[in-house]
């Protein structure tokens, strides 16, 4: 029974990370207008749906059946979830993949009293109405393909983090060197005024390196702005190699 049942959650956490994919990716979309892949990862997961979906499960489910204190366990819990998920990948990838500093009552950008109350009113609605029939139908599905499911799932979901993770480290280090290029630049421009000597006035796209590069860059943008990055770095040394011909 207790493998089953932990089988049925792991089932559960994949369900969920998937409707969060499609919940996230076609808010953004509409909100964009144009396509948008939300989500860490490459593939149609975002795996704070699955963690917040099977928590509440795990907890509530079959346990608590008021409503009034569903949302406010709800609300706890989802806002300390989130909270410590974006604490946590800031520090890991020094990039932010939500921030809700525009928001009333936001905390450091990282939740807000907005986000955690409608995320409460989902996990209410999907305990009450939505979870019995996912039980009901996942539930048909026959103990062998829901292994075999689980298996080829997991193996995809570790393929998914190992090649996103290698990814954003890469463009990370990137990033890094070109932060060290305009910082030479700018500090080339500052040894020529000291001395006096005459000097090419910076473009107005050094400039913008030089202020946002400063800024962790938005986690659904990192990997855009890694191969940015990488043709402006090729472009400043290229101007660095004039500038020291002419010399």
């Amino acid at each position: 029974m207790e493998s089953v049942r932990a089988g049925d959650l792991y089932l559960w956490f994949f369900l969920y990370s998937a409707v969060g994919w499609a919940y996230e990716s076609l808010l953004f979309t509409v909100y964009c207008r144009r396509p948008v892949n939300r989500g860490f990862l490459k593939g149609p997961f975002v795996p704070l749906y699955g963690c917040g979906g099977v928590l509440l499960v795990a907890l509530l489910y079959g346990r608590v059946t008021n409503p009034a204190h569903i949302f406010l366990i709800a609300l706890v819990l989802t806002t300390a979830l989130e909270y410590v998920t974006a604490v946590a990948m800031e520090n890991l990838f020094r990039a932010k993949w939500w921030d809700y500093s525009m928001f009333p009552l936001n905390f450091q950008g990282r939740i807000s009293l907005i986000s955690s109350v409608v995320f409460a009113a989902m996990a209410l609605l999907t305990l009450r109405f939505v979870h019995p029939q996912v039980e009901r139908l996942t539930g048909m599905i026959p103990p062998r393909a829901k292994a075999h499911f689980l298996i080829l799932a997991t193996v995809y979901l570790l393929g998914d983090i190992t090649f996103t993770v290698r990814r954003v480290l890469v463009v990370n280090g990137r990033l890094g060197e070109m932060r060290g290029h305009v910082s030479a630049i700018l500090a080339e421009r500052r040894g020529a005024v000291e001395s006096g000597a005459p000097r090419r006035n910076a473009s107005f796209a050094e400039l913008l390196r030089a202020h946002f590069r400063q800024e962790w860059p938005q986690g659904g943008d990192i990997l855009d702005d890694g191969k940015a990055a990488a043709a402006d770095g090729a472009r400043t040394e290229a101007e660095e190699e004039k500038t020291g011909a002419s010399r």
